[in-house]
């Protein structure tokens, strides 16, 4: 049904996931976005001090680590788009007119 999401450390097995390609076919419970837009703002934190810092090794993962849960979050956001449908110009039939 729902994919699990990552535990609290958001390197651990969300970027195991990530990485393999992740549960593709399974879909993201929407009610963890909340959640995972605290794992992707605070990947994106240490991305930014892992560069101010110069591991470049860290940077790799974490961006690894990013990218899994942003499209995590594209997944969830695709599931409730709405196709858009274009009914047209309503017109009067010539016989409606008063």
């Amino acid at each position: 049904m729902y994919a699990a999401l990552a535990p609290a450390c958001p390197t651990s097995s969300f970027t195991r996931r990530a990485r393999v390609g992740g549960a593709s076919n399974e879909r993201t419970d929407p009610a963890q976005r909340g959640r995972l837009q605290e794992i992707r703002d605070n990947l994106l934190a240490r991305v930014a001090e892992a560069e101010r810092e110069g591991w470049l090794g860290e940077v790799e993962g974490l961006n690894a680590s990013l990218a899994g849960a942003e499209d995590e979050l594209a997944k969830i956001d695709r599931q409730f788009q709405k196709a858009t449908i274009i009914l047209g110009v309503p017109t009067t039939r010539s016989g409606d007119v008063e």
